[in-house]
């Protein structure tokens, strides 16, 4: 009987009847087979489309910060043909037959002859456009969130936050005190809206405990005792806290786990900042540990998520320390915007892609210059 059912139904008419948009494309990325969903999503119908490529006027896929993805090394179809590997589902606005952008969340994978070899491509995806409206809704939120101001006088504060969905689960804040700025930079597990929920969590906390604002140990303490309640399964987060006075360049720190904080001296040279304890949420009774240390003018300090050095190429190489290091060392600190945006493009670089699978957040820290 289940044999009977598979002859007569062709594959054609199975594609036809999910309810998720599919197409197949050779290894010039030329489409041989556009399915119906595919018609409704996109307006597109098979018989315009068939024998022309996705680029040729029309998916035209860009991610969400507005870059093409028509290109090799950045079309995430051609990446898995030349990998051989699927990749896992990702959002990219395509272009509607009416002419506007819509968000659609993919997936690609290699199509095997059955000599083994590469024959060309498949990719799957389904309209995500009211998901995207409730995602926008959040992202405001989070963004609403984060410190909208970083100061400029005194210690100077410079960020950058890429989350890899519209929403994500880095967090970071600078307040000033009576005597100086404190700041965190947190980093929970995972990404997107469930990860992002959390740091909404972490806002309230860093709020509750402001008192605690100039001892970074003991912030981390309450903190971390009420995240080891309301974490579940495997939720953490990873931390790195701070107090600096702008007077002094006294900087006290404590470390939940977090990726080893960077200090470049005025020669060039970086050092690492340790230790680091436990992460936030895994143990009610961690103890935290607390240093401190002098910032000279001229140095910059250089806090990060992990996406920064666990971004990885297409064989698996992590951009690791010592890449990221460098990029410091040959930094002009009086330009820490362009330094962040330099070690960005050196991950995207390094991965062969437009987008990273990470969250990414940045933070320089340095005395300004008196008046």
């Amino acid at each position: 009987m289940n044999d009977n059912i598979l002859e007569q139904a062709s594959a054609e008419a199975i594609l036809d009847h999910t309810g998720e948009g599919i197409y197949v494309t050779d290894l010039d990325c030329r489409i041989v087979f556009w399915n119906k969903p595919a018609e409704r999503i996109t307006g597109w119908k098979a018989s315009e489309v068939v024998g022309r490529r996705c680029r040729d006027d029309i998916l035209v896929h860009i991610d969400r910060h507005g870059n093409s993805l028509c290109m090799p090394g950045r079309c995430p179809l051609h990446r898995a043909m030349a990998s051989g590997e699927p990749c896992a589902a990702s959002l990219v606005f395509a272009n509607h037959r009416e002419g506007r952008r819509i968000p659609v969340a993919i997936s690609v994978s290699p199509l095997f002859g059955k000599d083994g070899r590469v024959i060309g491509g498949v990719e799957v995806f389904r309209d995500e456009s009211e998901r995207m409206r409730q995602l926008e809704q959040a992202r405001r939120i989070q963004r609403h969130a984060l410190s909208a101001e970083l100061p400029r006088k005194g210690v100077s504060v410079h960020a950058l936050y890429k989350p890899q969905e519209m929403v994500g689960g880095d967090f970071y804040q600078v307040e000033a005190t009576p005597d100086g700025y404190a700041l965190i930079l947190a980093d929970f597990a995972g990404h997107g809206l469930g990860a992002a929920l959390y740091t909404m969590t972490m806002r309230t906390l860093w709020q509750e405990n402001s008192r605690h604002l100039q001892h970074p140990a003991k912030l981390m303490s309450r903190i971390n005792q009420t995240l080891e309640k309301l974490t579940v399964g495997d939720s953490f987060a990873t931390a790195f806290a701070a107090h600096v006075e702008p007077v002094s360049g006294l900087m006290t720190y404590s470390s939940a786990g977090h990726t080893t904080a960077m200090l470049r001296a005025v020669d060039g040279g970086v050092s690492l900042l340790g230790p680091t304890d436990l992460a936030l949420g895994m143990l009610a009774e961690t103890q935290f540990i607390q240093e401190s240390l002098i910032i000279k003018p001229g140095e910059l300090l250089l806090v990060y998520s992990d996406a920064a050095l666990e971004t990885a190429d297409l064989a698996g190489r992590m951009f690791g320390q010592d890449r990221l290091a460098g990029i410091l060392t040959q930094a002009d600190p009086d330009q820490p915007d362009q330094l962040l945006t330099d070690i960005e493009q050196a991950l995207l670089n390094h991965a062969q892609s437009p987008n990273l699978d990470d969250d990414l957040t940045m933070l320089t820290v340095a005395l300004a210059p008196r008046d």
